[in-house]
């Protein structure tokens, strides 16, 4: 966990051993959780616009990639609001931006990239004003059939609503992700035709997974 993000002593627990340092669900709960003590019914925490610490919303993103990283889709699912607006620069079926609307629809696809690549990601920075975010991060993919890793970094811009993700855009490096695809699909090619390696095809398994999930994360 990041340690220079440490919990305020007034969220510390004083029967935690000496050292210990909270995770960032941890941090986000007893913040939330104190905030309704001090002020009860002031704060709605699912809708609220006023600007938020900027630690409080590193602990949330921390949270929310600790869950991703651990398979857990609603772990991730639970830092948005219900009728969000995810965006996407490389999501759609033939590459282009997808625009996704609501968590139900979010969970589909959350699902889908967890069913195709085991995906880890890192937050290299985080800068932001008000509730308005930027992020940059590095991801790594593992494609579960061809076994092949994809390295990249991308972009986010996200805007909180409370203490949750209202809206975001994610850019990713789509001629990274395109040719990683490729790759996939000459590789999984040559597994069903072991004579001779077969250029990727458009009725190919990979191909039907990336005009399902071009970005992957």
């Amino acid at each position: 966990m990041v340690d220079i993000f440490r919990a305020p002593a007034k969220l510390r627990n004083r029967n935690e051993p000496s050292g210990y340092s909270p995770s960032a669900s941890c941090i986000v709960g007893r913040w939330c959780a104190s905030i309704q003590r001090e002020a009860p019914g002031k704060f709605n925490f699912n809708r609220a616009t006023s600007t938020i610490n900027i630690h409080t919303i590193t602990a949330v993103l921390e949270a929310a990639q600790e869950a991703w990283s651990s398979g857990s889709v609603e772990g991730v699912l639970d830092k948005y609001v219900d009728d969000l607006v995810y965006i996407t620069n490389t999501g759609g079926p033939n590459g282009e931006t997808l625009t996704i609307r609501g968590k139900e629809n979010l969970r589909r696809r959350f699902n889908a990239a967890m069913d195709i690549v085991d995906s880890r990601t890192h937050i290299q920075s985080i800068r932001g004003e008000d509730c308005v975010v930027r992020t940059r991060l590095t991801a790594v993919l593992k494609h579960r059939t061809s076994g092949l890793v994809l390295t990249c970094s991308l972009r986010q811009i996200l805007r909180f609503e409370g203490f949750r993700i209202a809206e975001q855009q994610d850019f990713h490096d789509a001629a990274k992700m395109a040719a990683f695809w490729r790759m996939v699909g000459v590789s999984l090619n040559r597994v069903n035709s072991p004579v001779s390696a077969v250029p990727a095809a458009a009725d190919t398994s990979s191909e039907r997974e990336r005009k399902g999930l071009n970005s992957g994360i």
